[in-house]
């Protein structure tokens, strides 16, 4: 027993070390399939950039550079963006790719533009994609796995914290062995999700005028209707629980942003002002995941005052031009492109005072 256990185990390493040697030639080619790495990768391809905004889907559907700079010269200030927004990105991965940004291009940036996604934990819901494989290796995945324990409600009742525990390990185990990467590459199998066979830097961001997704989209008929007819209810319902919450944030906001959630994030302000960045909050004009953003607000001002700069455009009251009418909107939570130029525009006033006040 013992001599077969002995030989299980010589064989099981040198099995593993073989697949990871071999992956060696393989990495190259599941890196440049990661939005991560290939957003990252597209973002060092102009020099100039010194203001980086970075968040989910509403972020990178709906912050268009050109416009934004734009609008910022005329206010006097000489900026060049780049947007850096994926697809439900997750606070583990936004650190990740402002220190990869960071490590690769210690000049210029001067800015962060942060819209924080607590109800995003999508790479850890996928993990035969690309992206999961190439994120999670065996210290990114246990602090994933740490972080997805802080949440006391997870945002997607059909996955649990066991469900993350798996899928994580099963990417770590193919980010590390190449297993996955091989039989991808030899055409055995194919990523699911977050990814397509095409996806490389070169291929795909260099068609995405500085990291923005542009969709033509816009929201009409009876769904145009439904959601215009809700809109004042939604503002009314989301200031009256921002003001509970901003008096006792302890009062429901803990079961979707708790304190040490909030902790995750206020690490990677504090990161990024180390390196010498100013770091502005920006909160979507978002119907849907309203939630999240105001027990987000609630903590951060309770725990930081005025310290941490936050511009709130989820308030339907204050920013309406933003949430209606429903054809500038792809859907309840995303803009369209028309949309995209009137929210640009409008954080380029907020960023300008920001910038103003800091001086």
């Amino acid at each position: 027993m013992i001599r077969a256990l002995k030989l299980g185990a010589i064989a099981a390493a040198a099995f593993l070390a073989v697949a990871s040697v071999a992956g060696l030639w393989l990495m190259p080619y599941l890196r440049a399939r990661s939005m991560l790495t290939a957003k990252v990768d597209w973002a060092l391809q102009f020099p100039q950039t010194n203001l980086i905004a970075i968040g989910p889907s509403y972020m990178e559907m709906g912050f268009n550079p050109d416009v934004f700079d734009a609008a910022m010269k005329a206010r006097g200030k000489d900026i060049h963006s780049f947007n850096l927004g994926i697809d439900g990105l997750s606070i583990v991965e936004m650190q990740t790719i402002a220190e990869r940004l960071l490590a690769k291009k210690p000049c210029c940036l001067r800015y962060f533009v942060m819209s924080p996604c607590f109800e995003c934990l999508h790479v850890g819901q996928i993990p035969d994609s690309a992206r999961s494989v190439s994120f999670f290796d065996w210290l990114r995945g246990p602090a994933f796995v740490r972080y997805v324990f802080l949440y006391e409600q997870l945002p997607d009742e059909n996955v649990g914290r066991l469900d993350y525990v798996k899928n994580v390990g099963i990417a770590v185990f193919r980010h590390h062995t190449n297993l996955g990467i091989a039989a991808n590459r030899l055409g055995v199998s194919g990523f699911q999700g977050q990814t397509s066979a095409d996806l490389t830097s070169a291929s795909y961001w260099s068609r995405r005028p500085r990291g923005f997704e542009p969709v033509d989209h816009a929201m009409a008929g009876d769904e145009a209707r439904r959601y215009e007819s809700g809109l004042d209810a939604f503002a009314n319902a989301r200031a009256r629980q921002l003001k509970a919450l901003t008096e006792d944030p302890d009062t429901d906001s803990g079961r979707v942003v708790s304190d040490r959630m909030l902790d995750v994030f206020l690490a990677q302000v504090n990161y990024l002002r180390a390196q010498g960045l100013a770091v502005l909050v920006v909160i979507p004009p978002n119907v849907r995941q309203w939630a999240y953003h105001t027990a987000f607000i609630a903590r951060l001002r309770r725990r930081c005052g005025a310290e941490i700069p936050v511009v709130d455009f989820g308030d339907a009251r204050r920013w309406r031009d933003l949430f209606v009418p429903a054809a500038i909107r792809y859907d309840d939570e995303h803009m369209n492109a028309a949309g995209a130029a009137r929210w640009s525009e409008a954080l380029a006033d907020e960023a300008a005072a920001w910038m103003d006040g800091r001086h």
